[in-house]
């Protein structure tokens, strides 16, 4: 994702993510059977970067009267 010009800043939080998730997985590993461990790492990761990158996606568009 850094080749992408808009994460070029975000260095540093991939690099933190990318440290978080396999301390997660083993983690997940104690209290259940993970039958997949790369696989189980790739979701993790994926999971972490998706709700720091896009979490706030939609407080930044203001739609008014769609629901209305």
């Amino acid at each position: 994702m850094l080749q992408f010009s808009i994460y070029a800043d975000k260095g540093e939080l991939f690099e933190q993510l990318a440290l978080q998730a396999p301390l997660i997985a083993v983690q997940a590993t104690k209290q259940k059977k993970v039958r997949n461990l790369p696989g189980y790492h790739s979701g993790v990761l994926r999971e972490l970067v998706g709700k720091a990158l896009f979490s706030n996606i939609f407080m930044e568009y203001d739609v008014e009267g769609v629901f209305n």
